[in-house]
């Protein structure tokens, strides 16, 4: 499933999910506290929290990031609706070539790493 992007400056959430319809049902009492994804580039666990009767929270463990979202918003595809509709689609074409080369970068390293680790480099 393609990440989703949260937030104008690019802060993009990995589903845990299968798709945008199955997986983790961001509604159920069951879900509130349990990781939805991971936030790239922090690579913290992003959680969903009940913050109140209309509102959860997406919240990064890691660096804290909080993102408000509705109740309503209750699965992947509504969630990648719901912050699809304030980006235009520069800023989410920007942040997907940003996601990329980021992606690329640290692939590169961690080759790099597991070349000095076995003494291959």
């Amino acid at each position: 499933m393609d990440p989703i992007v949260l937030t104008k400056f690019g802060e993009t959430l990995y589903c845990f999910g299968v798709n945008d319809k199955t997986g983790l049902s961001l509604s159920s009492s069951k879900a509130c506290g349990a990781a939805v994804g991971i936030h790239y580039i922090c690579d913290g666990t992003i959680r969903l929290i009940k913050v109140s009767g209309t509102h959860n929270v997406l919240h990064c463990d890691y660096c804290s990031l909080r993102v408000l979202i509705p109740v309503e918003v209750d699965n992947y595809g509504k969630l990648r609706v719901w912050f699809g509709a304030d980006l235009t689609e520069e800023q989410r074409l920007e942040a997907f070539r940003t996601f990329e080369v980021c992606r690329k970068i640290v692939e590169a390293m961690v080759g790099r790493s597991k070349n000095k680790m076995v003494g291959t480099e």
